[in-house]
């Protein structure tokens, strides 16, 4: 497909996911998350929560772990210093602007991974089995909510179409997408200054595995993406040139 917008998520023609804003069709980082927090499967997800996140207008519940995560992210992989104790804010919404954003599971969720989400997840891992039939391109329905197949493929078609830098996700949703029948033969956990990532080449993209931004017990500012980016480079891409 041409224009991969086509394939994000829309309710009533509204993209509830996808671009931060319509100039940027290039972004630096797909972030991909898990399930948008509507309040309940029953409710679907009728916004896109990120753009509220990064509007300086809005005072959104937890915007600041997003903020400071995803934007420690994206500013270290663009190799920008970040200090402790300095406020970015600032700078991670004009860094998190060039982004783009999509859900495993686009339709609905409560804040924390659910039954629809991990029967997405599960879908990833299956569909990629029948081999090279595992793209879609074909828009989401409301009718596709529980035609995890088909939520799946859109999913993998959008990572595979968009033209970014970098694929960012959590662990599960990491293990989903970039499995193939050579699972065994993927990069293990990189540990660093106490933090695990896992970084390989899928779908023609790096993609990178790190925490959830709610995660309590990690200082995400101080890890280490150099070193990150310096595994990625010699066990992936070194793969790629032979």
């Amino acid at each position: 497909m041409s224009d991969v917008s086509e394939l994000f998520y829309k309710v009533n023609g509204k993209t509830i996911e996808g671009y931060l804003n319509d100039i940027n069709r290039n972004p630096f980082i797909l972030f991909v998350l898990r399930e948008p927090n509507s309040g309940g499967y029953d409710k679907p997800s009728n916004e896109f929560w990120m753009k509220r996140v990064i509007d300086p207008r809005n005072n959104v519940s937890r915007s600041g772990k997003y903020l400071r995560t995803l934007g420690t992210l994206a500013a270290k992989l663009k190799g920008e210093e970040i200090n402790s104790g300095v406020d970015y804010t600032h700078k991670f919404k004009e860094l998190l602007n060039e982004c783009a954003y999509i859900n495993i599971y686009p339709f609905s969720g409560s804040g924390k991974a659910g039954v629809h989400y991990y029967k997405t997840e599960t879908a990833l891992f299956d569909v990629q089995k029948g081999g090279a039939s595992f793209f879609s391109d074909s828009p989401l329905t409301v009718a596709d909510k529980e035609n995890y197949d088909a939520i799946a493929k859109n999913r993998l078609q959008i990572i595979k179409d968009i033209q970014c830098k970098y694929v960012v996700t959590v662990c599960g949703a990491y293990e989903a997408i970039v499995q193939t029948a050579d699972a065994g033969k993927l990069p293990k956990g990189i540990h660093i200054d106490g933090k695990d990532f896992r970084i390989t080449t899928h779908l023609g993209k790096p993609i990178l595995s790190y925490y959830h931004p709610g995660a309590r017990h990690i200082q995400h500012e101080t890890m280490n993406i150099d070193r990150v980016s310096d595994y990625y480079i010699f066990h992936c891409e070194a793969k790629d040139d032979q």
